[in-house]
């Protein structure tokens, strides 16, 4: 990989977002250690030098190594996608919102091949989630009929379009849930037996409305090892990125938090994830709040939702693009 690496990307107003670095990951991890003599002797330093030098490498070379996932087909559930609570004839609404791959590369068009990743929409069945209760049918009408939309629905549809964006390029997809049921932690943490990442989507809500920003929760080392927390933050840090220039609601360094940072029951699949596979990426997905109005009204777009698929798509791909070289690093540090 070459030391310095143009990279070029665009944001949600069209500005053009460039980015010339040199990178030198040695002399970037002795600056760390000088500046810390007293823990020189410490594995926890070693390894947060390690986690460190990750997240700026990933911050420095976002390259999505697969291709733009324009092929992408819908997924096969038509009456999923049916009822007045989805707008989904518009998908030229909102292209301001398009998320652009910043650098394609035709030789790691493989990357995703044989690669076995669980996908795991949040709630179901008769755990509907976050339900924002008031929101009109149509928006510019004042006197519009009120709906509710359910969290569980949204979930559902992100994890079917990214499954079809992953299969078109040659991934292994294991959803958790395929249809409106209910399926425990348990079962859905089982499921990443023998596979390489977990993902598990979701959506926020607060009682406050006007609240919206991005949230990618990875496994806090306290409740497992560090093998486990460094694997999860690493991805979380890749999709954060790729959220922020998407809708530029929460700059990674905020929005990636470990699950000590609230307690939600939601969080609890990590633990069922851990013991039957510590050696995978696990993370949980909340790129904004559904009971923000304004943001529900676009998550009822299934233009929006496939963007938001793709996102997290790209940031599967970062991952994947840098992390490869330092898999085996990673696996000695339990």
């Amino acid at each position: 990989m070459d030391g310095k690496i143009p990279i070029e990307s665009r944001n949600k107003n069209d500005e053009k977002v460039s980015f010339d670095h040199n990178f030198d990951p040695v002399n970037n991890i002795i600056t760390q250690i000088s500046r810390r003599e007293d823990m020189r002797k410490s594995k926890r330093f070693w390894i947060a030098a390690m986690c460190i030098l990750v997240l700026i490498a990933l911050d420095l070379f976002l390259i999505g190594g697969c291709g733009n996932g324009d092929d992408s087909s819908d997924p096969a559930e038509p009456n999923l996608w049916e009822g007045k609570k989805w707008f989904d004839d518009a998908d030229d609404v909102y292209e301001d919102w398009q998320a652009e791959d910043p650098g394609n590369k035709p030789a790691d068009e493989d990357l995703l091949v044989g690669k076995e990743i669980v996908l795991d929409p949040g709630h179901g069945g008769s755990d509907p989630g976050a339900v924002n209760p008031d929101v009109p049918v149509d928006p510019s009408d004042p006197n519009s009929e009120l709906i509710e939309i359910y969290e569980k629905d949204i979930n559902l549809r992100v994890a079917l379009l990214l499954r079809d964006y992953l299969k078109n390029h040659e991934a292994e997809v294991t959803m958790t849930r395929e249809d409106d049921s209910y399926i425990p932690f348990e079962e859905r943490g089982e499921a990443a037996e023998g596979k390489d990442m977990f993902i598990s989507i979701h959506h926020s809500s607060s009682t406050n409305r006007s609240v919206n920003y991005s949230r990618i929760f990875y496994p806090y080392y306290g409740y497992h090892d560090r093998t486990f927390e460094i694997l999860g933050q690493t991805l979380a840090y890749a999709i954060a990125r790729r959220f922020y220039e998407w809708i530029g609601l929460t700059p990674p360094e905020k929005a990636v938090r470990p699950e000590t940072e609230t307690w939600v029951g939601r969080l609890a699949v990590f633990d069922y994830v851990y013991e039957v596979n510590p050696d995978i990426p696990a993370v949980l997905t909340e790129p904004c709040f559904m009971s923000n109005l304004d943001q529900v009204q676009l998550l009822r777009h299934k233009y929006y939702q496939k963007e938001e698929a793709r996102v997290i798509y790209f940031g599967i791909c970062d991952y994947y693009y840098y992390f490869d070289s330092y898999s085996s690093k990673f696996r000695i540090l339990k």
